[in-house]
């Protein structure tokens, strides 16, 4: 049971870390003035650190990238905050920027890394 214990807590703490790791990369994307990335990486480190919330309390499988659906799982546990305050707009943040439907037609879209091209 402990070990089970001490598996659930590493596996929401590589989440949360993760998590945390997302956060500094938007804050570093907002600071160079790429807000719509830096939004997506706010969306992802709500998403992990309430994965790793739940992966911590022993569940597995966690298929959503919904914050609001994690929130509602989240707020079944004690000690964790109500729901009543939706996630500030983080579906659409997270959305947008991953489907580039905000990107003007005539801009070149790279998916290839800055540091991996030759041509930047």
């Amino acid at each position: 049971m402990k070990d089970k214990m001490n598996r659930n807590s590493a596996e929401g703490v590589r989440w949360l870390e993760q998590g945390m790791r997302d956060l500094e990369d938007a804050r570093i994307l907002a600071e160079a003035g790429s807000y719509a990335s830096a939004c997506f990486h706010c969306q992802q480190a709500a998403e992990k650190a309430l994965k790793g919330f739940l992966y911590s309390k022993g569940l597995r499988a966690i298929l959503t990238h919904s914050v609001t659906r994690l929130m509602e799982e989240c707020s079944k546990f004690e000690n964790f905050p109500s729901t009543s305050e939706r996630p500030m707009g983080l579906v659409s943040l997270y959305t947008a920027p991953r489907n580039r439907i905000f990107i003007p037609r005539d801009r070149h879209i790279s998916t290839t890394p800055r540091r991996w091209r030759k041509d930047v």
